[in-house]
């Protein structure tokens, strides 16, 4: 695969970008070269050029404050936040096409600005995948929330050969691995079988570290969802 294929969706835009800016200053140099006299060159570029780097200023402006919504998005601490984030991510999508829209009259040639255009739609599909993944991710963490809550009281009267278990429960959360995890996940196993089927509490243990919602699934996935945010951050060059 090409290096090109390896760049973030955000570096792909700020080249197109660059590439514009020089194109602008590439012509406004030309037209002052070009003219015998040194005020008729500079009145020439700020009639037929400076609206061209005016525009293009413009879009990257518009383009950073875009690519700044990414990490705003992943620090998101509840959905409300996360909504929050993604209708400003969806008005700075708007004024960046408005930019966009402003380019073509400047005498920009077509080509860049459809370049340009490409790399927003990228921009915009991983961004919006950004946001599904933190609404995955916190509604699990919701979930996982009240697992714990409702292992408190079944832990207070634990049988005492299941509490091993329930620390084991409780380790798992900092697990930061998926091979820890399951490295936990079956000491917490080997726990659960040695215990009576009938002591104090395994019924509830059992279902609160396996069952719906449970505490080692529900890690599972957070370390999965992790993970698939750090590539998206990645792949947005944050």
């Amino acid at each position: 695969m090409g290096s090109t294929h390896r760049w973030g969706v955000a570096a792909r835009l700020t080249t197109g970008l660059v590439a514009l800016t020089l194109l602008a200053a590439v012509s406004a140099a030309v037209a002052l070269w070009a003219t015998d006299r040194l005020r008729r060159g500079f009145d020439h570029v700020a009639v037929h050029h400076v609206g061209r780097l005016t525009a293009v200023a413009r879009l990257a402006q518009r383009s950073e404050s875009i690519v700044a919504t990414a990490p705003r998005l992943a620090a998101a601490r509840d959905l409300f936040e996360l909504e929050h984030q993604r209708l400003l991510m969806l008005d700075q999508f708007g004024l960046l096409d408005d930019a966009v829209a402003d380019l073509p009259p400047t005498g920009i040639p077509q080509e860049a600005v459809d370049e340009v255009r490409r790399h927003r739609a990228a921009m915009a599909a991983n961004l919006k995948r950004l946001a599904e993944l933190m609404a995955e991710r916190l509604a699990l963490d919701d979930r996982l929330q009240k697992t714990l809550a409702a292992l408190e009281p079944v832990s207070a009267e634990l049988d005492p050969a299941l509490e091993r278990l329930a620390v084991l429960m409780l380790r798992s959360l900092g697990a930061t691995t998926d091979h820890a995890l399951r490295g936990l996940d079956a000491l917490a196993r080997d726990e659960a079988a040695r215990a009576a089927s009938d002591a104090r509490g395994h019924a509830e243990l059992i279902a609160l570290a396996w069952g719906d919602g449970g505490v080692f699934p529900a890690r599972a996935q957070q370390l999965r969802l992790g993970g698939m945010v750090q590539g998206v951050l990645r792949n947005n060059n944050i």
